[in-house]
């Protein structure tokens, strides 16, 4: 099934690349936006999502596209089950 509108990727400098599809438009930047642009995207029709660069690096680790998990850590916490209010161990 074909989209109603055509969609076409551009790159424009300072690297941004927008991804325009439907009435959607979404601007990102491995930097940051003005406050003139977030003001700008408010007052036109068209959506336009900004994703700056702290969001696009959580979003790449939330869906682990383009990173690669380097280290685990491993944390622990205490069973509070195992201990009675005195702190003693309960038996089981």
């Amino acid at each position: 099934m074909r989209p109603e509108r055509p969609f076409w990727l551009f790159h424009a400098p300072a690297s941004v690349v927008a991804y325009v599809a439907c009435s959607r438009i979404h601007i990102t930047t491995t930097s940051g936006f003005s406050q003139d642009a977030h003001d700008y995207v408010d007052t036109v029709e068209t959506r336009i999502v900004l994703i700056d660069g702290p969001q696009l690096a959580q979003y790449m680790i939330d869906t682990g596209i383009g990173v690669t998990e380097a280290r685990t850590y491993r944390t622990h916490r205490i069973d509070t089950d195992t201990f009675s209010d005195d702190g003693s161990a309960v038996a089981t």
